[in-house]
């Protein structure tokens, strides 16, 4: 009787399509996450390294 649940469980795919999804969204998010983490903490990228571009633009221009 277990063995037949067992095999039952084995076979059922029913779900699988959204765990895949779900996986799926789960890695898209990471990976989006990370690359934005990435960006924020280069100075080029980051809201300190735009505040000193635009802070010398309107140095150069005064």
């Amino acid at each position: 009787m277990i063995k037949k649940t067992l095999r039952a469980l084995v076979r059922d795919d029913r779900g699988a399509t959204a765990l895949e999804y779900g996986l799926l969204v789960a890695l898209i998010a990471l990976a989006a996450l990370t690359s934005m983490s990435a960006l924020a903490k280069s100075k080029e990228f980051g809201f300190e390294g735009a505040l000193q571009k635009i802070s010398a633009a309107i140095d150069a221009i005064i």
